[in-house]
């Protein structure tokens, strides 16, 4: 074998072992690429679920608004404690589980009205782990939906930094 052939084998061999490391993903981890938190499929479908519920939306929004929980879990990756993160999933864990609410119904399968409810109890709950779990999902939500390009630039007035100049004004 000459080396020119030893040199194309090895390029063919190390792109299969790229191109089989990518196709190879596990279906129970979380869409994004989490470094200090690990969330499963689940939970993220049931965060989805919830930032909605807190956010409704009309229908023709982009993706970047309707992806709001992927805003919310790479904040809880980069901003928020360990201790926090734990909190947060057994929370999540708990919310889901719907036995803190009188109905005792799995968030994801309540429908619209009762997910509505479900949190306007959770916004007067006393102060404990799902409580804790909601105000960080609630306040990131908020966060990135006023943050988002499509609140500056479609639903408001948008200016770049300096904004317009008024000669009129008096200093």
């Amino acid at each position: 074998m000459n080396r020119r052939e030893a040199i194309a084998s090895m390029a063919i061999l190390a792109g299969g072992m790229w191109l089989m490391k990518s196709c190879s993903s596990d279906t129970k981890s979380a869409s994004i690429i989490l470094e200090n938190y690990k969330m499963t499929k689940d939970l993220e479908d049931v965060l989805s679920q919830i930032t909605k519920t807190i956010l409704p939306l009309e229908g023709h929004e982009p993706d970047e608004i309707k992806n709001l929980h992927l805003f919310v879990m790479k904040m809880l990756d980069d901003c928020h404690r360990k201790e926090e993160q734990l909190i947060f999933t057994e929370g999540l864990v708990e919310l889901e589980k719907g036995e803190w609410n009188k109905r005792a119904k799995p968030f994801t399968i309540a429908s619209q009205q009762e997910r509505t409810e479900m949190i306007a109890l959770l916004n007067d709950m006393e102060d404990n782990k799902i409580k804790k779990c909601y105000e960080i999902i609630k306040r990131r939500t908020i966060q990135g939906y006023n943050n988002s390009a499509y609140l500056m630039k479609e639903k408001g007035t948008y200016e770049l930094v300096p904004g317009r100049y008024n000669g009129y004004t008096n200093v």
